[in-house]
């Protein structure tokens, strides 16, 4: 018999057209998500399902930014949402990455500092929008332990939600009010810092085939090793 238009469907039959959509072309990922979405997961099966999840949602490259932050790495940090670090690197030092991830309607900030003795401080707060107050204090608190007098070289970026418009083909900011909030305190204590703010594109889901959305890279070397860079899934390039 033919479903009726607009006859509701199982929860077995939701079940099993997620699966299909997540994973078109897998069909034991397909299962997997029918079984997880049932509540019918094996131990075995829900580690296999993260797995799968994870290498649709993130490059390999990523993929390993999460291990070796699980193995605490020294030279990875990880920020979580509603957090902040920061990481220094001594001139001669090989790189150490500072990372986020998960930023689908968060601001971002990421400052870094050349200091006179060749080190480089990097600062990075990641926060929701209804956080910013949060936010800005973590911000001044992490801006307020890098040594002004030393500091050569301040360049911040300001990650916040975009929006696009028929009169435009590059994005706006959605809410400007919250990056000005951002840029006032890194200004209130580096009145001479170069503060780029930068729109990313909204994205509706995170297992489409585009993949890392969402996440924010710093890659930091040694003065005397090279340039510092970041990377997101939108856009790259240098802070040195």
């Amino acid at each position: 018999m033919e479903q009726n238009i607009g006859e509701e469907y199982s929860i077995e039959e939701k079940a099993t057209r997620e699966g299909s959509r997540i994973f078109p072309d897998n069909p034991e990922g397909a299962n997997l998500v029918t079984k997880s979405i049932l509540g019918s997961l094996s131990e075995e099966e829900e580690s296999e399902l993260t797995t799968l999840i994870e290498e649709k949602q993130y490059s390999p490259s990523v993929i390993e930014l999460f291990k070796k932050s699980e193995q605490h790495d020294p030279s990875i940090s990880r920020v979580e949402v509603n957090h902040g670090g920061n990481i220094r690197v001594l001139s001669e030092e090989p790189a150490k990455t500072i990372w986020t991830y998960g930023l689908g309607t968060c601001n971002a900030t990421l400052t870094f500092a050349e200091m006179t003795d060749g080190s480089r401080e990097t600062l990075l707060t990641h926060y929701f929008p209804d956080k910013i107050q949060e936010q800005a204090e973590e911000l001044s608190n992490l801006l307020s332990k890098v040594e002004k007098k030393n500091a050569e070289k301040i360049k911040s970026i300001i990650f916040t939600l975009g929006k696009k418009t028929e009169e435009k083909t590059e994005l706006e900011i959605e809410k400007p009010k919250l990056a000005l909030m951002l840029e006032t305190i890194i200004r209130s204590q580096f009145p001479d810092s170069e503060i780029e703010t930068i729109p990313y594109p909204k994205f509706h889901n995170r297992l489409s085939e585009k993949k890392d959305q969402g996440v924010l890279i710093a890659n930091i070397p040694g003065k005397a090793k090279g340039d510092a860079t970041f990377q997101t899934w939108f856009k790259n390039g240098v802070l040195s």
